[in-house]
């Protein structure tokens, strides 16, 4: 099994996504509010938490994985991730709701 290691900071110390056209869905997302309202909630997160997010969702690494490069336990990182995700829905739900007004 190949072994990744976890970097912490801020999102914000990521390198810059190189211009997209026009039509890309993903730069769009990342230029609106709503990319600006997700990374402001992955920086909320505690350190660990965005490090178990970003391994599972982000690399698409499994729970085994995180777990032995952050030397944690499978189940401490499916807590991790169940609140590092419940915090992202809110956030999501606290953008939408914000929208609507």
């Amino acid at each position: 099994m190949k072994t990744r290691e976890f970097v912490a900071g801020s999102i914000d110390d990521a390198p810059a996504l190189p211009q997209a056209a026009p039509n890309d869905p993903l730069a769009s997302m990342i230029a609106s509010d709503l990319g600006r309202h997700v990374a402001d909630a992955l920086n909320a997160l505690t350190a660990k938490q965005r490090q178990v997010f970003l391994g599972v969702h982000d690399r698409g690494e499994s729970y085994a994985e995180v777990a032995q490069a952050m030397n944690l336990s499978r189940e401490t990182v499916k807590k991790y991730l169940a609140r590092a995700n419940q915090l992202m829905r809110n956030a999501v739900a606290r953008y939408e709701g914000s929208q609507d007004q």
